[in-house]
This record gives structure tokens, sequence and C-alpha cells, in this order.
């Protein structure tokens, strides 16, 4: 997160905010005030998704939004790609 100070935790209960053994650089950037918040995963079942019968894609289609879903493989021996898109502008979807 940019514009963030070195102690910032996000409401976290124990203000554990530098993972273990990682203090300043990388988790912290004191010249760009940039602190690394963490990571996220998740499993799906892509069957559905890939077949076009996902409520959740659905609503976002209904709404007039664009959806790009990507996948990094865990094993990292293959490149990421585009796993599907959807809407009129998939191309101008972006995320950090």
């Amino acid at each position: 997160f940019n514009d963030t100070d070195e102690d910032e935790s996000w409401g976290h209960p124990d203000n554990i905010t530098h993972p273990t053994s990682c203090p300043g650089p990388p988790c912290y950037n004191p010249k760009t005030r940039e602190k690394f918040w963490g990571f996220a995963g998740v499993l799906i079942n892509a069957g559905p998704i890939l077949a076009g019968n996902n409520v959740h894609l659905d609503r976002l289609l209904a709404d007039d939004l664009s959806y790009l879903l990507t996948v990094d493989p865990p094993n990292g021996t293959s490149r990421g790609g585009t796993f599907v898109r959807g809407g009129a502008h998939p191309d101008k979807v972006t995320a950090n």
C-alpha cells in the first residue's frame, strides 16, 4: 500500500504487521512510504466458470462491468495467463 506509515496495523489486534525477519525494505520502503500487506490465494471449481455458469460473474456483466481472471501455477514451472474473461472491456481491467 502506498502512503502508509511503517507501524500501520490495519486494525489487527496484535499489530503483527511485519512478516517474520522482514523489517524495512522490501516490507516497508520509507522513501515511498509503501508497505507490504500480504498475499491472498483462492481455490475455485473451474468447471462452472469455464462453462459460463457463474452467478457472481453474471452479476458483474449485468452491471455492465468486465472481468479478467488470471492464473499463476503454484509449481512455478509454467507461465500463468488469462483463465477467463468477460464483459465489453476485459482489456481495461486493472488490479494490483
